[in-house]
Formats: C-alpha cells, structure tokens, sequence
C-alpha cells in the first residue's frame, strides 16, 4: 500500500502552441490546478530554451517538475513529491515515451485521441512509479527500518509505562510490608501484655488461696 503521494500529475504536451495532449492525475481534486501550472512551466522551458532529449527540474509551491523533450516538439512533464528520485521520474518517461511510439503521429493527433490513448496505456505506467517502493528496493528497505524504527520507540515507551506501573506496585508493596510488620508489633506487643496480666491474676490468685488457707487454720 503507498504510504504517502509520490506522483501527482503527468502532463504529454505539444510545446509549440501549449497544447496539453494529455493528463493523468492521481491528485483527486488538483487536475485544474496542475494543468495551469503546467502551463506556466511550459514558458520557464521556453525560456532556457530546452532542447531535444535535455532534462529539466523545476521545483514548485506543489513539488519537483521533471520535463523533458522530443524530438517532435512534446514535452512530458511529471510532478511529483518534492524528494522523489529523478532517476525513477525520467525511467517513468522513456517508459510512457515507448507506449506512445505505438500511437503513430500522435504529436499530430487530437487531443481526445491521445488523451483515450493515455487512460488506458499511460496511467498504469504512472500508478506503478507512484509506488515507490515496488520499484525501488532501497527506498523500501528505509521505510522497513523505519517501521522498525517505530515498532522499537513504541515498545520502549510501553516498557517505561511498565516501569512506572512497577515503581507503584513496589510502593504499595512496601507499604503493605510496614502495615503488617506494625501489626505484628502491635500484636506482639498485646500478647505480652496479655501473658503479663495472667502472671498477675495467678500470682493474686495464689497469694488469695494462702491468705484463705491461713485464716483456716488460725480459726
């Protein structure tokens, strides 16, 4: 599953009149946009005059431009996260470059044509260089050590969760073991008094029997 939007838009224009042949964009909502900016970009080409099979980044308020251009004056234009890899963005080209050398003339055809042309054999292309890690087993080995990354920094929080719990336990453990050992004490403490006051009754006890014993025979 593709974690974040790597691909935006993907423009086939004609640079000679700006005509955008066709457009696919995986940015819901953002297809105007991106074609008025596309627009804008043709003009920044034009004016560092770029020529066929040169490459051009341009960088924008909504990401990275990779422009390049053919020999048959069509520009291609990809916009994407302004960290994607240039080397997957003109891989992505020479890949939609070689699906359209079967639309024969096609710098020349109507827009709809090529443009019926693109949703079928052009938006696979930009679906699967939207998945970057698919493609790129560096890229998808980052995002395992960051996942990993993630997976430890929770495990750690939960252990020092676990540590806390175990500070309160050790506490109330203490506590219980002050409560008994005071009540043992205080136990302690009434048995004695209790074995000190039957040492007395029987010593009164005694000491009665005498005193009764004497008055008997002295009577």
């Amino acid at each position: 599953m593709v974690s974040q939007l790597n691909m935006k838009f993907f423009a086939i224009a004609r640079i000679s009149d700006r005509t955008i042949l066709a457009t696919e964009c995986l940015d819901k909502g953002m297809e105007a946009t991106y074609r008025s900016e596309a627009k804008t970009i043709f003009g920044k080409l034009e004016d560092v005059y770029l020529r066929p099979e040169e490459r051009q980044k341009i960088r924008s308020n909504y990401g990275a431009w990779f422009c390049t251009l053919d020999n048959k004056n069509i520009v291609y234009l990809a916009l994407t996260h302004i960290e994607y890899p240039e080397r997957h963005a003109y891989a992505m080209i020479s890949e939609i470059r070689d699906q359209l050398a079967e639309l024969k003339n096609f710098n020349q055809e109507k827009e709809l044509v090529v443009q019926t042309f693109s949703r079928k054999n052009v938006l696979p292309i930009v679906n699967k260089y939207n998945d970057l890690e698919a493609i790129d087993q560096l890229v998808a080995t980052k995002n395992k050590m960051n996942q990993i990354k993630e997976v430890m920094k929770d495990s750690i929080n939960k252990a020092l969760e676990n540590k806390d719990s175990l500070s309160i336990l050790d506490q109330k453990s203490e506590d219980l073991s002050a409560l008994a050992s005071g009540f043992y004490s205080s136990s302690h403490e009434l048995h004695n008094k209790i074995r000190a006051r039957n040492r007395r009754i029987m010593i009164y006890s005694i000491v009665a029997c005498v005193l009764l014993l004497s008055m008997y025979f002295i009577i």
